[in-house]
């Protein structure tokens, strides 16, 4: 149960058609709703949202109007773009998940960020421990993980981890910023289902990361495991890590989820993730798979 306790359930899927290997689309609140009853059963605490996720704020929600206190720990994304401010997009948060006060409150990218530290004082002062508890900074490269690290006002950050944004390339910055005692979360546990395609469906533009692609596949027939357990496995291992997100498309794929984070004794195969080194790096981040 431990590893099942660092997993965020994703919701991005609960207002959005999102995902490369997502063949269902988005789904019905009916299944919205059975795969937060699910979460909450299995131990799931916290979920992950954003105002750009469609309807999934609402979705959650209405949720949790369904129970007579809110049951999770809710992180959930400015939407800080066509001069929305940040007052306004906590607000419209706040009113869509019928909570008072989120858990924590993010910024989209590092850029966001920066692009509001002229107005930080204001939004600390005035909604710090009222609107929000923790603040918090999604990032993508390590030179961002190494600044957040260091930056007293952030107390979480989102970074990308997997199989290939693994050990070798983000160990290091992420476990500076455990050093500065930041709550480190991760995401891409499924690099957005790359891992499961088969060889001959790789887009061609992904075709560069087939060795490496092909190693995980070895590893995980050699471990008699999935590559999904393998996946999740390898992130919910690591003591640098608090939590994992996950996204998911259907119930079924939660309870496999689950089956998954209790997956144990694979340490001798993620040394050999734990070393392996991407060479097209841009291929981890999807922004660029277009």
């Amino acid at each position: 149960m431990p590893a099942i306790s660092k997993l965020i359930l994703g919701t991005v899927q609960f207002g959005l058609n999102y995902g490369v290997n997502n063949k269902l689309g988005q789904m019905s609140i009916l299944e919205a709703h059975e795969i937060l009853d699910l979460a909450l059963k299995s131990g799931v605490k916290t979920l992950d949202t954003a105002a750009a996720y469609g309807t999934s704020e609402q979705v959650i929600g209405d949720f949790i109007k369904l129970k007579d206190q809110n049951p999770f720990n809710v992180i959930t994304k400015l939407a800080l773009k066509d001069g929305i401010t940040w007052e306004s997009s906590l607000k419209n948060s706040q009113i869509n998940l019928g909570i008072g006060q989120i858990d924590t409150l993010m910024f989209h990218s590092y850029r966001d960020y920066a692009n509001t530290k002229g107005q930080l004082q204001e939004l600390l002062s005035s909604q710090k421990g009222k609107g929000f508890n923790k603040l918090g900074v999604s990032v993508y490269t390590n030179e961002e993980l190494v600044a957040v690290a260091t930056d007293e006002h952030i107390d979480l950050v989102q970074a990308p981890f997997n199989l290939l944004d693994n050990n070798s390339l983000r160990g290091e910055a992420l476990r500076k910023c455990k050093e500065h005692n930041k709550e480190v979360h991760t995401r891409s546990a499924y690099l957005q289902g790359l891992f499961f395609m088969e060889d001959r469906d790789l887009p061609e533009r992904l075709r560069p990361l087939r060795k490496e692609l092909g190693v995980i596949h070895d590893i995980s027939k050699d471990a008699g495991i999935s590559i999904g357990a393998l996946a999740l496995s390898y992130a919910l291992s690591k003591p640098y890590i608090d939590g994992v997100l996950i996204g998911v498309d259907s119930l079924n794929q939660l309870e496999q989820n689950m089956l998954w984070a209790q997956t144990q004794n694979l340490e001798s195969h993620f040394e050999i993730i734990d070393n392996l080194m991407v060479e097209e790096v841009s291929l981890l981040n999807p922004v660029n798979w277009n």
